[in-house]
């Protein structure tokens, strides 16, 4: 059996990136590739509306049926089994600071999708890395609002105690203050 590796970001198996250099990046990549992870890379920086990006996340991942509503794009986001892919995988994003220009609350809503995404894969030991490109100051929105969405999609103490699950931290890396 080979053994599976895990693309080095910083040492976590799953992740929500944000600053990640240019360089770091093709690194992934290649990475990825090699090791049989799934990656995909778009751009959200087109998108005005939520139909907008339900159709860009069906086009990106293939989904299996249509999106049209937030409660599907996050099930599908958390799911993406008919990918096939036993390791996991890798998603690239650009545009989002364009994204958060034209419509705040479809972008507020996309930023949503991924840290419940990232606590599911985690939990089934596959990795999942969204890297977010320019993502700007450590100030910046997108890495608050990460954050903050990462905190929340943790269960809540009583939750942990009645399923007895263990439940791991959201890491959310600023790889511009990791330099």
């Amino acid at each position: 059996m080979t053994e599976r590796r895990m693309v080095d970001l910083l040492g976590y198996q799953a992740g929500l990136h944000v600053n990640v250099d240019p360089s770091l990046l093709r690194q992934i990549e290649e990475q990825a590739k090699l090791d049989g992870l799934d990656f995909r890379r778009f751009s959200v920086g087109q998108v005005v509306g939520d139909s907008d990006l339900y159709s860009l996340l069906e086009q990106v991942f293939e989904f299996p049926s249509s999106v049209t509503n937030w409660h599907a794009a996050a099930d599908w986001m958390s799911d993406l089994e008919w990918i096939e892919n036993p390791v996991g995988h890798v998603i690239v994003i650009d545009g989002v600071e364009r994204l958060k220009q034209v419509n705040e609350q479809t972008f507020s809503r996309f930023i949503k999708l991924f840290p419940r995404a990232v606590e599911i894969f985690q939990q089934v030991g596959l990795q999942y890395h969204v890297i977010f490109l320019r993502a700007d100051s450590p100030e910046s929105s997108l890495l608050t609002q990460l954050r903050e969405e990462a905190t929340r999609a943790i269960p809540s103490e009583a939750t942990r105690r009645h399923t007895g699950r263990q439940y791991k931290p959201i890491p959310v890396i600023d790889h511009a203050a990791a330099r």
